[in-house]
């Protein structure tokens, strides 16, 4: 698997994740305006008040969204690293991790990759190690094969 190609891949599903959270956000501002136009009262205060905490968790997934963001652009997937870290992309006996950005699961070129950053639990587990070292996830041992 190509780094550059994963990389450019999360950027894709970033933005994807961005414009939804961006129309989500314009939808509940909409609904704001136009539930202000309506009568006052109990359920209208209550669902101005739901609207706007909906509207405050979109914010900070967005913020969060932004950041990790940021943090894949800065990756160059032209180095290649004898150590993991962050930018690495490992290859193990039972899967494929990408330590970048947190966000799970991907399918990249029919390829199934975990997207994790280096503060997860497996992250933490496969820092600074190299190529055949063994990591232990649960009662499971993988052997590290790869690295690049």
């Amino acid at each position: 698997m190509n780094k550059k190609e994963l990389l450019q891949f999360i950027i894709n599903e970033l933005s994807k994740k961005q414009l939804f959270l961006q129309q989500e956000l314009k939808a509940l501002s909409e609904s704001l305006a136009n539930s202000a136009k309506s009568s006052a009262g109990d359920k209208h205060e209550t669902e101005t008040a739901m609207n706007q905490l909906e509207q405050e968790q979109l914010t900070r997934q967005l913020l969060a969204l932004r950041h990790q963001q940021q943090l894949v652009q800065q990756l160059n997937p032209q180095v290649k690293h004898t150590r993991i870290t962050t930018g690495s992309l490992v290859k193990t006996s039972n899967a494929v991790f990408f330590i970048s950005v947190g966000i799970g699961k991907i399918i990249c070129e029919g390829q199934e990759v975990f997207c994790i950053n280096l503060e997860s639990p497996i992250g933490q587990q496969l820092y600074k190690k190299s190529v055949t070292e063994k990591v232990h996830f649960g009662e499971e041992e993988q052997v590290i094969l790869e690295i690049s």
